[in-house]
C-alpha cells in the first residue's frame, strides 16, 4: 500500500504541509511526472482516466466561479480558522485514499526468512497486525511509519503487506521496479464484482491487461475521444449552475455541494458510457433509480472490510455473509449491464440511430457513446471484445473511485478557496 496522505504531508517535500493551502496541490509539470503528487497513481498501472479527471476539475471550477460570481472585499482578509473542521476532515480523508493496493505475496514468500526484510511492529498470533489498525487508517499507518520508518512490513492475517509512506520509496516501486508491483492482490471483490479479475483495475499483469490498457487509453480516453464528449461535460456543468441558481432564489444562500458535485461526476461519466442521465432530483426514470440502488449497494460492499480476504479459511463458511451479498449484487448489476448492451445493439440496428448513418456528423459524434465504440470494436475483434470484457469496462468506468475521489477532493479544495472568509458571500 502507498499512503498518499503521508506523502502529501511530508515536510521534506512540501512547504507547511499541515496548513490549509489548497494551491500547494497545483503541481508543476515536473512534480506531476514524479512521485511527489499522486492523485492518479504512478507507473504502468496508473489510472488511464487521469486526463479526463483533470479536465473535469478545470471545467467545473471555472464554471462555478464565473457562474456564482464569487467576490471578496479588499478589506476582508481570509479567516481560515473559522472554516468548519468537518469539511477539512472530509478533504483530508479524500486525499488519504490509498491509490494502490499492492500486496506482493509471491515476492515475500520467495524471500528467505533471514532476508533483509523491512522493519515490522510486534505481531500477534493469527491476526498479525490487524489489531493496530484504527480509524482513520491513513493516520494510523502514518504514525507507524513515523516510528518504524517510511517502509514497513505488516501482517494482515495471512497476508503480508508493504506500507510505503515516502515519495522516494514510491518512485522506486513504480519506476525501477514497476513490473514487480504490476499485479494486484486476489480479493473476493475482484472475483465476484469484477468478472473474476477481468477488469483493468484488477486483471493480472500480462497480454490481457495490456489489451485493456490499450482499449482505455487509445479508444476510450484519447484526446480526440475526450474532445468528442466536451459538450456533455459543458451541459452537465451548466445544469448544475442552473440548479444552484434556483436554490439561491436570487439571494445569498448556503448550498450543500457534496451530493451535487457527486451527481455531476456520475452523470458526465454515464452520459459518456450510455448516453443517459441517471442522477439528480429531476431524474425519475425507473431504470435510473434501479441503477442508483445497485451502484450504491455495490460501492458499499466494495468499500467494506472483508475478513475473508485476510483469513481464507473463513470463506468455507462465508463469514459475515459478504460473499453471498457480492454474488447477489453482481447478478443484478450484470443483468443491468446486459440490458444496456442489448439496448444499444437495438439502437444501432435501427436506421434512426445516429451511428447508422446520420447526415449530421457533429450530432452523430455527440450522441455516440463508449458502448457504441466498444460494440464497433467487437465486430472487428470479437475474440477479445467479448460481452464480458465490455461489461467489465463499463463497470470500471462507472465505479472508478480513483477518478471520482480525486475530482471530488480537488474540486472541493478549490471551491473552499472561494469561501475561506465566511463574511465574504458568494452571490448568484
Amino acid at each position: 500500500m502507498v499512503n498518499a496522505w503521508a506523502i502529501h504531508r511530508d515536510p521534506s517535500i512540501w512547504e507547511d504541509p499541515t496548513e490549509f493551502k489548497p494551491e500547494m496541490f497545483e503541481a508543476s509539470s515536473e512534480e506531476k511526472e514524479g512521485s511527489k503528487f499522486l492523485p492518479f497513481g504512478l507507473g504502468r498501472r496508473a489510472c488511464p482516466g487521469a486526463t479526463m479527471g483533470l479536465r473535469l476539475v478545470l471545467l467545473a471550477l471555472v464554471q462555478l466561479y464565473n457562474g456564482l460570481n464569487g467576490k471578496r472585499r479588499e478589506s476582508c482578509p481570509p479567516a481560515l480558522e473559522n472554516m468548519e473542521v468537518t469539511t477539512l476532515s472530509n478533504i483530508i480523508l479524500c486525499i488519504s485514499i490509498f491509490l494502490f493496493a499492492l500486496v506482493f505475496k509471491s515476492i515475500i514468500q520467495k524471500r528467505p526468512t533471514s532476508g533483509n526484510l523491512p522493519p515490522s511492529p510486534p505481531a500477534l498470533p493469527i491476526i498479525g497486525h490487524l489489531h493496530l489498525l484504527k480509524e482513520p487508517f491513513h493516520r494510523t499507518l502514518h504514525q507507524l511509519s513515523q516510528k518504524y520508518g517510511p517502509i514497513l512490513l505488516l501482517q494482515f492475517g495471512t497476508r503480508k503487506v508493504l506500507i510505503v509512506s515516502s515519495a522516494s520509496a514510491a518512485e522506486e516501486c513504480f519506476t525501477k521496479n514497476d513490473i514487480i508491483f504490476a499485479n494486484r492482490p486476489q480479493m473476493l471483490a475482484g472475483k465476484h464484482l469484477n468478472y473474476n479479475y477481468s477488469t483493468i483495475g484488477l486483471a493480472p499483469y500480462g497480454d490481457y491487461w495490456r489489451n485493456l490498457k490499450r482499449l482505455t487509453t487509445v479508444e476510450l480516453f484519447s484526446t480526440s475521444r475526450l474532445a468528442m464528449f466536451a459538450s456533455i461535460r459543458q451541459e452537465e456543468v451548466q445544469l448544475l449552475l442552473k440548479e444552484l441558481f434556483l436554490a439561491s432564489t436570487r439571494k445569498p444562500a448556503k448550498v450543500e455541494l457534496s451530493s451535487k458535485l457527486m451527481d455531476l461526476v456520475f452523470n458526465i461519466i454515464l452520459r459518456m458510457i450510455a448516453g443517459k442521465r441517471y442522477y439528480g432530483k429531476d431524474v425519475v426514470d425507473k431504470k435510473a433509480m434501479e441503477f442508483r440502488d445497485i451502484m450504491k449497494e455495490a460501492t458499499e460492499i466494495h468499500g467494506s472490510t472483508n475478513l475473508n480476504d485476510f483469513f481464507p479459511v473463513l470463506q468455507w463458511v462465508d463469514f459475515q455473509g459478504v460473499e453471498r451479498k457480492m454474488k447477489r449484487t453482481m447478478k443484478k448489476l450484470d443483468k443491468f449491464l446486459e440490458f444496456l448492451l442489448e439496448e444499444h445493439r437495438e439502437m444501432r440496428a435501427d436506421s434512426t440511430h445516429p451511428s447508422s448513418g446520420s447526415s449530421d456528423a457533429s450530432n452523430k459524434a455527440t450522441k455516440t457513446t463508449l458502448i457504441d465504440v466498444m460494440l464497433s470494436l467487437q465486430q472487428t475483434e470479437p475474440e477479445f471484445y467479448t460481452d464480458e470484457t465490455i461489461k467489465g469496462t463499463i463497470l470500471v468506468r462507472s465505479m472508478n473511485l480513483e477518478v471520482w475521489d480525486f475530482f471530488f477532493m480537488f474540486l472541493v479544495l478549490q471551491v473552499n478557496m472561494l469561501k475561506v472568509s465566511p463574511s465574504c458571500v458568494i452571490h448568484s
